[in-house]
């Protein structure tokens, strides 16, 4: 099904799946060993939105770790949160990545 700007359903999935590998798939110098390493994608039922992005991304939490030494993404194990519970309603959160 095609939405108003004819990007369909399967557009879309073809994007979020090219959006998850893009780093994988080009493995420029320039940016070493970058890994995406969480994706949320916020979808509202209205195509006017529900809620300002910056509210949304609000929802998404990293903990600091305290102290400069973090090696590896290892080091942030569990300190990404997100508050489920806070997400308006006629909004729906996907978690396509973390």
């Amino acid at each position: 099904m095609a939405g108003r700007f004819g990007v369909t359903t399967d557009d879309l999935a073809a994007f979020w799946q090219a959006f998850t590998l893009m780093l994988d798939h080009d493995r420029a110098s320039a940016r070493g060993e970058m890994a995406l390493r969480g994706l949320y994608v916020f979808s509202h039922d209205d195509p006017f939105g529900r809620a300002p992005a910056h509210t949304l991304l609000d929802l998404v939490k990293v903990k600091p770790l305290g102290n400069p030494s973090a090696r590896s993404f290892d080091d942030y194990a569990d300190r990404v949160t997100i508050d489920q519970d806070m997400v308006p309603d006629g909004v729906t959160l996907t978690r396509l990545v973390g």
